[in-house]
Parts: structure tokens; sequence; C-alpha cells
């Protein structure tokens, strides 16, 4: 318990010394490019909190003080800091909250590992580094991955196209139809839904699945995924406008607040088959082992 105390009373004079910055990651969040983007950040110290809350007996089993292990992170922490603080003037907002919001959870996870120790540390690593989902991307990296997404995306969209047997002309990313013309922009690369599908990868993989290689499997195919479901909206969006009415993509409900809609069918193609297959795998493997565990006896 005593533990416990010192840890929120550093924590809490972290987070005060951290406040303005907090608050200005808390009103980015929902003011961030690409309609939002970030607005998944709110919750996120939701989601790990309760990590914790179900495996607190496990993560605080065995506690002791390691100071000399927290030290180096407290020197990363303290230098991210720096950096932000000094070099504010060269940053723009999102890679200025990007540095001070990483500055924040290293020293955070320092004092965590300071008074648990190493064992707590590393029983607490998945909630712990799930944390880094409230730093925004630098925007260097952001850009680079919604372009990635974009081109992506446009390559699906015009093999779908084709396979549907839709007659089409493409000048690189604007896609002319018989009745209609569209341009796979930036906006249309689903960035929130490809970020919204990494994390409840995540999460499935880790109550899911129990081997650090399937946990690797499963994520693997979330890209792919992520890019054929924008291909299959991008395609559904540019028939409906060009055979049905141009307000599909001019105005209507299924292009500004359709996301949720597609996104499920990522999420079926996520469980099933993909981390149905895996955990079969898994617990087949299971019980081999433990069939010629008894055979040995």
């Amino acid at each position: 318990m005593k533990r416990t105390t010192l840890f929120l009373f550093l924590e809490s004079a972290l987070t005060i010394l951290f406040m303005n910055d907090l608050k200005a990651l808390y009103f980015y969040a929902d003011k961030s490019p690409y309609s939002g983007l970030y607005s998944y950040i709110l919750f996120v110290p939701f989601v790990s909190g309760f990590i914790f809350f179900i495996k607190r007996k496990e993560i605080f089993k065995e506690t002791t003080f390691s100071i000399k292990a927290a030290i180096a992170p407290i020197f990363l922490g303290l230098g991210l800091l720096a950096y932000g603080k000094f070099f504010a003037h060269g940053l723009n907002q999102n890679d200025y909250l990007t540095v001070v919001t990483s500055a924040w959870l290293v020293l955070s996870i320092s004092f965590f590992i300071a008074i648990f120790g190493v064992s707590s540390f590393k029983k607490a690593l998945f909630p712990l580094l799930f944390l880094f989902f409230m730093v925004p991307l630098p925007s260097k990296l952001l850009s680079a991955y919604v372009y990635f997404l974009q081109k992506g995306s446009e390559e699906v969209s015009y093999i779908l196209f084709q396979l549907v047997g839709v007659p089409i002309y493409r000048d690189n990313n604007v896609f002319q139809l018989a009745n209609f013309n569209m341009e796979v922009a930036r906006e249309c690369s689903g960035i929130r839904s490809s970020i919204g599908l990494w994390i409840t990868a995540l999460l499935t993989a880790y109550f899911v699945l129990e081997k650090t290689w399937y946990r690797i499997l499963a994520l693997s195919v979330v890209i792919p995924i992520a890019i054929f479901k924008n291909g299959i909206r991008i395609v559904t969006l540019g028939l409906l406008a060009s055979y049905v009415d141009p307000i599909y993509i001019t105005n209507h409900w299924l292009h500004k607040s359709g996301g949720i809609l597609f996104f499920s069918v990522s999420l079926l193609m996520l469980f099933f088959p993909w981390v149905f297959f895996l955990r079969s795998r898994e617990v087949k493997e299971h019980k081999m082992v433990t069939e010629k565990s008894f055979e040995k006896l």
C-alpha cells in the first residue's frame, strides 16, 4: 500500500508539471487532422487502467524497489522534455505534443519501475506500452503512412472496379466512371479506421492469443485488411454515386459517417477466420504438448 501511495504521489506531481501540455493534448485530440484522427486518445488511459485492474494480482505479486533500473528511462524522459521545451519553436503543435507526451509517459514508467520493480514492469509491459497510443504520430510518419494507405487503396479499388466489370478510366488517383468522376484523396486513406483496427487487433491478440509468435501473426494482417476494406468502401461509394445518385459522394451519411459500417467488415475479416484460426492452432499445439507429456509419464 505504501508503494502505491508513493507512486500515486509522484505521478500526481508529474501530471501537475505536465498539466498544460496534457490539456493541450486533450483539446488537440478532437481537432487533430483527418477529422479528429486522435479522438481515441481520450479512451486509451481507461483501457490501460482496465487491464491493470484485471491483472493487478499478477502484476503486483512480487514488488521491489529498482532505482538503478529506472535511471536510464528517467534520463530519457528528461531528455525528451528538454528537447520539447527548448526546441518547441521549431516544432508544430502535433510534433511538440508527440515529444512532451512521450516524455510524460517515459517518466511515469520510470517511476513505476523504481517503485514496483523490474518484475512488475515486465508483467505490466502491455498496458504500460499501450499508453503510448496517447502519443500523436510524428508529422512525417503520419504523412508517410497516410500516403501509403492512400496509394494502396487506389490500387485495390481500381482492381475491384475491374473485377466487377465496371468501365473505368484511371488518371493517377482520379477514377472516371460512366456517369461520375471521383478522386481518391488523402482524406480517403482510411487512416482513422486503420488505427482503430490496430488497437482492436492488439487488444484481441493480447487477450485471445498466448504465444508471441501468434500475436505477431495476428497483427501482420492489419494493414492488408485496412487497405482492402478501404478499397471496398471507395468502390461502393463510387458505384452508388455513378449509377444511383452523386449525393452518395457529395453529401450522404454513408460517405460522411459510414466508416463504422465498413470498419465492421474489417473486424469480421480479422476475427473470422484469422484470429479464430490462430487460436485453434494454438489450442491444438497445446493439446499435442499435453498428450506427449502424458505419454512420457
